[in-house]
């Protein structure tokens, strides 16, 4: 089998692949965004007022449901492309309350 020159994350970095990341994902399976409101309402029964969450494979959506259930709480995205969710939370106005790393970045990947 033949080794592929095209880096697995290359998409990341493409602005185009990267425009509808959230919309494609929430089209195609269904009762996703019940799943992330349903998600933040559990982690809210049991974290703490002033919590810091981890999500590992954060694409920011789920991120956006958690920081809307809970202003307070401060978070930590870990995804192969930290840049996609940096962007997406600093147009939702958290990024401030979110640290994003990519994933090779810190041993993950």
């Amino acid at each position: 089998m033949q080794k592929s020159n095209v880096e697995p994350s290359s998409a990341f970095n493409d602005p185009i692949a990267l425009s509808d990341y959230a919309e494609k994902t929430r089209r195609l399976v269904p009762g996703w965004s019940d799943l992330q409101k349903m998600t933040a309402l559990l982690v809210a029964e049991r974290a703490q007022e002033q919590a810091s969450v981890l999500v590992v494979g954060a694409g920011g959506v789920e991120l956006a449901a958690l920081a809307e259930t809970s202003p307070q709480w401060h978070f930590v995205g870990v995804d192969q492309a930290a840049q996609v969710v940096t962007r997406f939370l600093r147009d939702r106005r958290i990024l401030a309350r979110t640290k994003a790393f990519r994933a090779s970045a810190i041993g993950l990947a």
